[in-house]
């Protein structure tokens, strides 16, 4: 490999890394000129084929001087009817408002008596004399006894894990675990 004169400057040498060589520069401007001259001379070559070009001075002398503006109330007719109706006629507004008829009066609410399915058997205890159901409905929750009344139901027979209430002839049967 050769030496390098010494009082020639190794490549780079004194100018910032971070900065293109000044002859990249040169030469991307240089690119730059030569690609704008290009494209201006294509534009007139286009240019000039366009105004000799018979197809388009046809189209010109066909076209006319400019029109005047079209007055659209001479057309007010047309526009008057709903353009996408199958009738073109205009749509018919009702004018007058029927009265509203007369609404019923309310039947008075019977108090129902509380629905077994909102109750739940949360716990039964039995400590040989007496076994207790604890019960939770809509008006809270209970440790009841046979006989004894939860939420308008009574308490009829307490056994492990399940519990039967009646409220006006009606049983129901209530399970710990959701068991039938």
């Amino acid at each position: 490999m050769t030496q390098r004169p010494s009082h020639i400057p190794a490549r780079g040498a004194g100018w910032p890394a971070s900065l293109p060589l000044p002859s990249t520069i040169v030469l991307s401007v240089l690119v730059a000129v030569v690609a704008a001259k290009t494209f201006l001379q294509e534009a007139e070559i286009v240019t000039r084929a366009e105004a000799s070009s018979p197809e388009i001075s046809a189209r010109q002398a066909e076209s006319g001087p400019p029109r005047e503006p079209i007055d659209l109330n001479a057309y007010s007719a047309t526009l008057a009817r709903p353009l996408l109706e199958p009738s073109r006629r205009p749509v018919k507004i009702a004018v007058a408002v029927p009265e509203p008829e007369p609404v019923p009066e309310p039947e008075p609410v019977v108090d129902l008596p509380p629905d077994a399915t909102l109750l739940s058997l949360r716990g039964t205890m039995d400590n040989g004399e007496a076994p207790r159901a604890f019960l939770a409905g809509p008006g809270g929750s209970a440790w009841v006894g046979v006989g004894q009344n939860f939420d308008g139901w009574t308490v009829v027979e307490i056994s492990n894990g399940k519990v039967q209430l009646e409220q006006d002839g009606h049983t129901a049967h209530k399970s710990l675990y959701n068991s039938p």
